[in-house]
């Protein structure tokens, strides 16, 4: 592993219980002086596929390391715990976690998958509901460390890991003459609602476009910055992670809409 590596950690622990300290402790104890980047704790509880989008908006800002990410309904069955190994030359090499979908759309944003392990080796703690602190943290620790996953873990088929289903984006134009639908994939702390088209699908700026969202109409101006709004207006922008954003500035655009991840709104001119 290069020089300055670090593990990079995700969770739907929140920060209530002592889960997420646990975990640096036992990355710490296995891992000495490795830093520790906490991406979030804030996942939905068993939220799988927020959680991924999350990682995969996040992936290519991080170095060279290790993503630790645990969001494990499934902990104690016979989800398999893994490891998975990306061809990169940059960011992340390895990603640690369950085998429900939640890793693999960020690696292989960031390369091409080379090998993957199922993490066999545990603490010793007689427990099997908290996989966090026994399992990914010890294997993501050796491997930050530059240790070989096959001197330890068996091989898995990479073609044989869960992967989510896809969230198909409609390609008829907002603001054209037909109507148009788009799925929420990402709703942040502060109610921005991100939307399943990318930025190059964006209106022309400064137009407008109705977007139907439960019972409601909402008129949203097409903008850069959430600051060209006046103070409590929607908007629709493209968002730090190239994903076209339905916006409020200064509000909470999700809760003024009526809408939680996964439900399909719809656009007109």
């Amino acid at each position: 592993m290069n020089r300055g590596a670090a593990v990079f950690f995700l969770s739907d622990f929140g920060l209530t219980d002592e889960f997420v300290g646990v975990v640096h402790a036992v990355l710490q104890r296995f891992a000495p002086g490795t830093p520790v980047i906490d991406l979030t704790h804030a996942i939905s509880p068993f939220g799988i596929a927020e959680g991924a989008a999350c990682l995969e908006r996040s992936v290519d800002a991080l170095g060279p390391g290790v993503v630790l990410a645990v969001v494990d309904p499934g902990v104690g069955t016979s989800r398999r715990p893994i490891a998975v190994q990306i061809a990169t030359e940059h960011g992340p090499t390895f990603f640690v976690g369950p085998d429900n979908g939640l890793l693999i759309g960020a690696a292989e944003r960031r390369g091409s998958i080379t090998a993957a392990y199922e993490l066999t080796s545990t603490i010793s703690t007689g427990a099997v509901t908290f996989d966090g602190r026994d399992r990914f943290a010890p294997a993501a620790a050796f491997l930050v460390s530059g240790g070989d996953p096959a001197t330890r873990f068996p091989s898995l088929d990479p073609a044989t890991l869960v992967r989510l289903d896809p969230v198909i984006a409609d390609t008829t134009v907002i603001g054209g003459p037909a109507v148009a639908t788009a799925v929420v994939v990402g709703i942040d702390g502060y109610g921005n609602v991100a939307l399943n088209r990318p930025g190059s699908h964006s209106p022309e700026y400064g137009s407008r476009v109705t977007v139907h969202a439960g019972d409601l109409d909402h008129e949203l101006q097409v903008v850069h910055a959430f600051g060209d709004l006046p103070n409590g207006a929607p908007g629709l922008l493209v968002d730090s992670s190239d994903h076209l954003a339905i916006v409020v500035n200064c509000g909470n655009a999700a809760a003024a809409l009526g809408v939680a991840l996964g439900v399909t709104v719809f656009f007109r001119a």
